[in-house]
């Protein structure tokens, strides 16, 4: 059956009974959570979360690396303070290991790290100083030298391209760039010897110009580059060495010296369980890894996690809450890598494990920061359910209690509802052939954020005390799997997927999707999520006959209501000719069936290198002009099934963000190919 006739059937008659009536402001029943959060709220401690806080950010804790592990033995010790079951996982990192197709790396180690100006003497300074900061030198970075290394310093322009580096051999490059992969390739190929960065990642809405003063980008090569030593400046002191060297005056001479190793080590990830009557588990999960002191990102949500733990452990060992049914897995893992890790060496793990919350920059101080607290949904195509109750967990904690002067309470911080972005650990577990629905809750954007200025003077403890209430909260009601409280989550769950379809709606008709597709086909995926979000929520009590009819009752009313919204829905007309355009376009990909080989979302960078040269530069070039380019391909081959085409597969994810290009799906599935993520088969009849 085709995609299109197979969301005509849906939209048509999706259920095949009779629809209930729709009540799109449904009350719901004030009691969920209320009386578990009257019982948390006395136990969670904001000053023993922050005192985490303080604790991890003096950790220099990069992946693979003995500051890491430092780390971890450090969160060990107080997991193991309330269970007895907290251990510690060495996976290996060294060349060659992989973790189903994310591939391991060699562990790193450093000293020490300086970088001083020489000549001429009107510049003469220490620059940068690993010891000083940890985030002034490049990670991973090549060792010099044991005496150093002295040498010209030459102005390497943004440093893309070779030309950017004449006559640069053994010499040290100045780059007016803030990300060490940009320039690479090119400073390796012509030979020199380090390169310095000093601007910083613009952020919208809260990082302007240069930047924020005095502070450093953080930095790291990647595994496989391993060739160049690298500092980081402030935007000041590098755009005062910048002038001089642009001005043709005498030349600058630095000494540099890196005392680093590298070596086939171990990456640890840490785990505990408060266990349950079954083996069933619900999971939270914070990535400990970044720079010192990185104490947003994500010292905050490692502390989060650690407080959950203590309180979730303390209660039930004293009875006050009953011992769940489902057991609670807590993992602190090196970003990304740790979980693919975990999920491709522990077998049994993606069978347990049927739903998450990953933790991640949870703590700022949103007066200083500029963010705002995230709930990032999980990707449509895992049909995830648990945003849905974080956010009206959410709600209660953090609103305003009493005499507002307003009819409905207000929020005490920015918060709102995200759809699925990826970039941390809930993208690998929501990817649907691991089968983990997991959202992340996130303060985005921070003004400080990947800069020596994540210090945890940026970090509130209420804040800390807020998101360790909201994800006990829900994490407990969820592993408890108690009957009357999972229906009261159909209702929570239902009343938001009705208010999430008029959105959804109203995007689709503003966006670039109805080029790509009808609104017929939006309705008929939004149906098709809705189910799949709801029966997930019912497959954790499925011989509940009360829980199942609350389902249905609430999978009719939703349908009535993307029904209702379809027939009122206004999208903007397109002329005759940009549609037969668009569907010339997407037709000619409709015989390439892709169907997926192996676990785990694509890490485009890691896909990237494993592909021709001439794919990768298209890509690139269509990274200049699409800034959703690597969402676009992660949501394509979390929607690749084997039995969808590459047209069918543009048209879901133009339904999801509002936006596709078949040619750039099929230029994403030809690298994956290369990278040995998936194939092409023919398709059936």
């Amino acid at each position: 059956m085709s995609e299109r006739l197979h969301y005509q059937k849906l939209f048509i008659d999706p259920l095949r009974t009779d629809l209930i009536p729709y009540q799109q402001a449904a009350h719901i029943e004030d009691s969920m959570f209320t009386e578990l959060l009257h019982t948390l709220s006395s136990e969670i401690s904001a000053e023993r979360a922050y005192d985490h806080v303080l604790a991890l950010s003096r950790f220099h804790r990069i992946q693979a690396s003995p500051g890491y592990r430092r780390a971890a033995e450090y969160c060990i010790d107080h997991l193991l303070e309330d269970s007895g079951d907290a251990r510690l996982i060495h996976y290996p990192a060294e060349r060659g290991a992989s973790f189903w197709h994310f591939p391991s790396f060699d562990e790193w180690s450093i000293k020490q790290a300086v970088l001083k100006i020489i000549s001429p003497p009107e510049l003469a300074a220490k620059l940068a100083d690993f010891n000083d900061c940890a985030i002034s030198v490049i990670q991973r970075s090549k060792a010099t030298p044991p005496h150093g290394i002295a040498a010209e310093v030459i102005d390497g322009g943004d440093g893309r391209t070779e030309k950017d580096f004449k006559r640069a051999r053994g010499k040290i490059a100045l780059c007016d760039a803030w990300r060490a992969s940009h320039v690479y390739e090119a400073a390796a190929s012509a030979g020199v010897s380090g390169i310095i960065l000093y601007k910083q990642r613009h952020l919208p809405g809260v990082r302007f110009g240069s930047g924020v003063y005095g502070a450093r980008q953080y930095n790291s090569f990647w595994w496989d580059e391993n060739e160049l030593f690298g500092f980081v400046l402030t935007p000041e002191d590098g755009d005062r060495l910048a002038n001089h060297l642009r001005s043709q005056r005498r030349p600058v001479k630095a000494w540099a010296l890196v005392e680093s190793e590298t070596y086939p080590g171990t990456l640890e990830v840490v785990t505990s369980l408060i266990a349950g009557r079954e083996d069933r588990e619900v999971l939270v999960i914070a990535h400990l890894c970044h720079p010192k002191p990185s104490a947003d990102d994500n010292a905050s949500g490692v502390a989060a996690l650690l407080e959950i733990h203590k309180v979730l452990s303390n209660l039930i060992e004293r009875q006050i809450l009953p011992q769940p049914r489902f057991g609670i897995r807590f993992l602190l893992v090196p970003e990304i890598t740790g979980t693919f890790a975990y999920l491709s060496r522990e077998h049994s793990a993606r069978q347990r494990l049927v739903t998450g919350l990953n933790l991640d920059m949870v703590g700022q101080r949103q007066d200083v920061t500029g963010s705002t607290l995230c709930i990032e949904a999980p990707p449509m195509a895992s049909g995830g359910f648990i945003h849905y109750l974080i956010e009206h967990a959410a709600r209660k904690v953090l609103s305003h209690k009493g005499d507002t002067g307003l009819s409905s309470d207000l929020l005490s911080v920015r918060m709102q509802t995200t759809s699925f972005s990826g970039g941390s650990d809930h993208y690998v577990l929501s990817d649907p052939l691991v089968g983990v629905p997991t959202a992340m809750l996130i303060q985005w954007p921070d003004l400080f954020y990947h800069t020596s200025a994540d210090t945890p003077d940026k970090v509130s403890p209420e804040m800390l005390r807020s998101i360790g209430l909201i994800g006990a909260a829900v994490i407990y009601t969820l592993a408890r799997a108690d009957e009357n409280d999972l229906k009261l989550c159909a209702d929570i769950v239902g009343q938001a997927l009705r208010r999430d379809a008029v959105d959804k709606m109203a995007e689709f008709a503003q966006s670039d999707a109805p080029m790509w597709v009808s609104l017929e086909f939006e309705a008929g995926l939004l149906l098709e999520y809705g189910r799949k979000v709801l029966m997930g929520l019912g497959s954790l009590h499925p011989r509940s006959k009360s829980l199942q009819r609350r389902i249905r009752d609430q999978m009719r009313a939703y349908t009535k209501c993307v029904k209702a919204e379809a027939e009122v829905c206004d999208v903007a007309s397109l002329s005759a000719s940009m549609r037969k355009r668009a569907h010339d376009r997407i037709k000619e990909q409709a015989d390439h069936v892709v169907r997926r080989l192996i676990p785990g979302p694509v890490y485009p960078e890691h896909a990237l290198r494993r592909t021709t040269g001439r794919r990768r530069s298209r890509y690139n070039r269509w990274r200049k002009r699409e800034a959703k380019a690597d969402l676009i391909w992660i949501l394509s081959l979390f929607w690749a099934d084997g039995e969808r085409s590459i047209a069918d597969i543009s048209r879901v994810v133009a339904a999801e963000i509002g936006e596709t290009n078949p040619d750039l799906v099929r230029l994403c599935f030809e690298i994956s190919a290369d990278a040995g993520l998936v194939e092409f088969v023919k398709r059936r009849g």
